[in-house]
C-alpha cells in the first residue's frame, strides 16, 4: 500500500499495508487492530497474520508442542515471508511467568530468516526434571 502524507510517498510492506487495508493507519490504530481478535477464536489479528491465518474466521491455532526425542519440549508453527516480523519462543516454569526468550540457536527468527515454511524450536533443557515447563511463540513486527 502507499499513500501520500505531508508531500511524502509512504509506501508500506508487511503488516504495516495489511493493517492499512483494514482501514486503519496510524500507529495507535495499528496496535489496536494487532492486538484484535475479530473472530473470537483467541489469535490476535498480527499472531493471525504471521501464522498465514484469516483473522476474518475462526480457525485453530497451527501451534503445536511436543516432547522431543532428548526430553525437551518442542514448539512447532508456520511463518510467512515478511522480515519485518520477529518470531520469538519463550520459556516460562509457569504460566504466569516469568517468561523469557529461549537461549537456543535459530531464536528468535527475524530478518532474512523469515520465511514461509515451518519452524520447529527445541528446548534444550530436559522437562523431566521439572514439575512443569511451557513455551509460547511471540510475534512482534
Amino acid at each position: 500500500h502507499q499513500g501520500v502524507s505531508n508531500g511524502t510517498l509512504v509506501i508500506r510492506t508487511g503488516f504495516a499495508a495489511w493493517v492499512d487495508g483494514q482501514g486503519t493507519g496510524t500507529p495507535a490504530e495499528a496496535e489496536s487492530v494487532a492486538a484484535a481478535d475479530e473472530d473470537g477464536d483467541g489469535l490476535p489479528a498480527l499472531l493471525e497474520y504471521a501464522l498465514g491465518l484469516d483473522p476474518e474466521v475462526k480457525e485453530p491455532s497451527p501451534v503445536g508442542v511436543e516432547i522431543a526425542p532428548q526430553g525437551g519440549l518442542s514448539l512447532t508453527f508456520p511463518s510467512i515471508a515478511d522480515p519485518g516480523l520477529v518470531y520469538t519462543v519463550e520459556v516460562a516454569d509457569d504460566p504466569a511467568g516469568p517468561w523469557r526468550t529461549l537461549d537456543v540457536p535459530g531464536n528468535p527468527i527475524s530478518g532474512g530468516a523469515v520465511a514461509a515454511g515451518t519452524h520447529t524450536v527445541t528446548d534444550s533443557e530436559p522437562a523431566d526434571g521439572r514439575p512443569r515447563r511451557f513455551l509460547r511463540l511471540r510475534v512482534a513486527y
